[in-house]
């Protein structure tokens, strides 16, 4: 009878495991692709920031005024404008 009940408890358990180990392998995936999704937004706005950039300097907006209002470095602003 302590065998049966031994045994059951460990099916239990292994199941429950496996179950656990499932949902975290969903979570895993769906984090993943959020993340993917968020990457994506990311470079999206930075093309953005840096058409505005290229654009605000382009009209004579200096290097030094675009830093300070993207706290981006000046060397960044040259990189993006070039």
């Amino acid at each position: 009878m302590d065998d049966l009940l031994e045994q059951a408890q460990e099916n239990i358990k292994k199941v429950v495991d496996e179950q656990q180990m499932n949902t975290l392998y969903v979570v895993l995936q769906e984090s993943l692709d959020e993340l993917n999704q968020a990457e994506h937004l990311v470079k999206t706005y930075k093309e953005l920031r840096d058409k505005a950039i290229v654009g605000l300097y382009n009209v004579g907006v200096s290097a030094v005024s675009l830093a300070d209002k993207t706290d981006l470095t000046r060397q960044m602003i040259h990189r993006i404008v070039k």
